[in-house]
């Protein structure tokens, strides 16, 4: 490499490759050359009064492209917009082989950045090998790439001076003072959440760059409601514009206007393409890679730790759901009780394949269930959803319930994972941070259910029963894993009165609910109360898919498949 002042964009921090300040006049103010795949290069300088730069590039004319491979632009600093990009198409002199261009610049006076990026060499690490590895490379045309790279040149002269780039640092961190939300800069695999309180309604500006493509968001921020969980704001395709370099750089900067009350700051990044690393062209101004919030009102406002608060919201959880398991959690209510359900599972096509519902055990009736229209985008893979709602349910007692399938869930994920992945699950919460928590009580196996009758573990072509006496008139669970479809059920369960022969109860598929795996795996959970006598619990297969003998995907409870009668136990 020559000896050019350079700045390398690595990690959290900005480092200076060597180089001094050069003397007003016309003078060269920044230099990008020698670039090598994965270079990231910035050249600060400084115009102290308004005036005309001049900008000679050249290169190989296939480096540039649409700028995912070979990138130069210049930044204005204060604005953080490029005023001018790099585009062969614009040369002055061109050929099949290289280009040049020679521009004039009227800028105001002021700070301005010289960027120059190379996009990665995927196959990299074929230099490894030191003889097969450079020979695959040349039948690949990847040494090709990586000389041509180096050939680019691009030189800003003007009446200004270079500066430090000690000097750049401080004028970033001088224009996001006062911030009431820095989540900027963040690198691969971060999440970072931030509350922040308006004691009246003001307007904030937000300022947001991330990866969002056409398949999903991969690195983006979004503001919600503290309370409700309501999203009043994200970064997405509809509400971005083109930041630069690669094609799935987006940024906005919009105002928004708010009411008085508390809020969540959030960004989210997947596994590549950050801060950190860049896998791509980098956009336009790197340094704002996350979310950054400014308040326009003169208003008092307050952060805070957006995850504490949330975790005091936090009632009961079933979260880190893996694949192919089944959750419950029991709970009562004493009154009428607003809860606030959030819920993140798997769903594509209008169908959910990791979801959760909670059922009145009272009644037995669904009273909730987390759908794909009820849903809405859960960050990473377009198949992530999020439920975040608050519902309004009667004095009563309830259990509720969360279903996966064989594959993405937590932790092994078969595509990008949601943002708040560790949630993955359903967690009941306070609706607001005044709740009367006295409203809610969680049962636990402690005050559970006892088994009066059991026929469980059923296989193929199978009629068994159980008998059981009730001594005097009592409320039981039935609780039922069979077989259906809309068209009826094949392996399914009943009550009989052995003293008349009728039955006081039948499993059918319209009071059922998805179990897990194959759709044709069907639960049910209902409270019976029953006059004292003899009864017979019964359970029958079909000759195919039953226990331990599966067709197709089992339910996340293959032990439970048949039926069970029980009594709550006595405290």
């Amino acid at each position: 490499m020559s000896n050019l002042r350079k700045l390398w964009i690595q990690g959290l921090g900005l480092v200076l490759a060597g180089g001094m300040a050069l003397p007003l006049g016309a003078a060269e103010l920044g230099r990008v050359e020698d670039l090598e795949p994965g270079d990231v290069i910035v050249e600060p300088f400084r115009l102290e009064r308004s005036g005309r730069v001049t900008i000679a590039a050249r290169g190989p004319v296939d480096t540039l492209g649409n700028g995912e491979r070979v990138a130069a632009w210049l930044l204005d600093a204060d604005s953080r917009r490029a005023v001018w990009v790099l585009d062969e198409d614009d040369a002055d002199d061109k050929d099949r082989k290289a280009f040049e261009l020679t521009r004039e610049l009227f800028l105001e006076a002021g700070d301005y950045e010289l960027y120059g990026a190379a996009a990665p060499d995927s196959e990299a690490d074929l230099d490894a090998i030191p003889v097969v590895g450079t020979a695959l490379r040349m039948l690949a045309g990847l040494e090709s790439y990586r000389a041509k790279v180096e050939l680019v040149s691009v030189v800003v002269r003007g009446d200004g001076e270079a500066v430090s780039a000690a000097e750049q640092k401080r004028w970033i961190e001088e224009r996001r003072r006062g911030l009431l939300i820095d989540l900027a800069q963040l690198g691969d695999g971060d999440r970072e959440q931030r509350g922040f309180r308006l004691p009246t309604a003001a307007t904030v500006e937000v300022r947001s760059t991330g990866e969002v493509t056409r398949s999903g968001r991969y690195d983006y921020a979004w503001i919600a409601d503290a309370e409700s969980g309501e999203v009043l704001w994200q970064l997405d395709r509809d509400t971005s514009e083109p930041a630069g370099g690669a094609e799935k750089n987006r940024t906005t900067l919009r105002r928004l206007e708010l009411p008085a009350g508390r809020y969540v700051a959030g960004v989210a990044t997947d596994g590549s393409h950050s801060w950190q690393e860049w896998n791509a062209a980098p956009p336009h101004d790197p340094t704002h890679w996350g979310l950054t919030v400014r308040t326009l009102t003169a208003v008092d406002a307050t952060s805070f730790d957006a995850p504490a608060f949330f975790d005091q919201q936090v009632l009961a959880a079933a979260i880190e759901v893996g694949d192919g398991e089944q959750r419950e959690l029991a709970f009562q209510l004493s009154s009428e009780t607003a809860l606030r359900i959030y819920a993140l599972g798997e769903g594509a096509r209008r169908e959910m394949y990791d979801y959760g519902w909670i059922v009145d055990q009272g009644s037995g009736e669904k009273v909730w269930e987390m759908t794909y229209e009820g849903s809405r985008d859960g960050g990473g893979a377009r198949k992530n959803r999020l439920a975040d709602e608050v519902v309004t349910l009667p004095a009563g007692t309830y259990t509720a319930y969360y279903v996966s399938d064989g594959s993405h869930s937590y932790p092994d994920w078969n595509a990008a994972p949601p943002a708040d992945q560790e949630r993955w699950g359903l967690t009941l919460m306070a609706p607001t941070a005044d709740f009367d928590r006295q409203l809610f009580g969680r049962l636990t196996e402690a005050v559970g259910l006892v088994p009066l009758a059991r026929v469980e573990r059923v296989r193929d072509g199978v009629h068994s029963s159980q008998d059981f006496e009730l001594v005097r008139e009592t409320e039981v669970t039935v609780s039922a894993l069979g077989e259906g479809t809309r068209s009826g059920m094949a392996d399914y369960g009943w009550i009989e009165d052995r003293d008349s022969g009728a039955r006081v109860w039948e499993m059918a598929y319209e009071d059922t609910v998805d179990a897990g795996g194959a759709t044709k795996n069907r639960r049910v959970q209902r409270r019976l109360r029953l006059p004292a006598g003899n009864y017979a619990v019964h359970f029958r297969t079909d000759n195919s898919h039953a226990y331990g003998e599966w067709n197709a995907d089992p339910p996340a409870q293959p032990d439970a498949w048949g039926i069970r009668v029980s009594v709550a136990e006595v405290p």
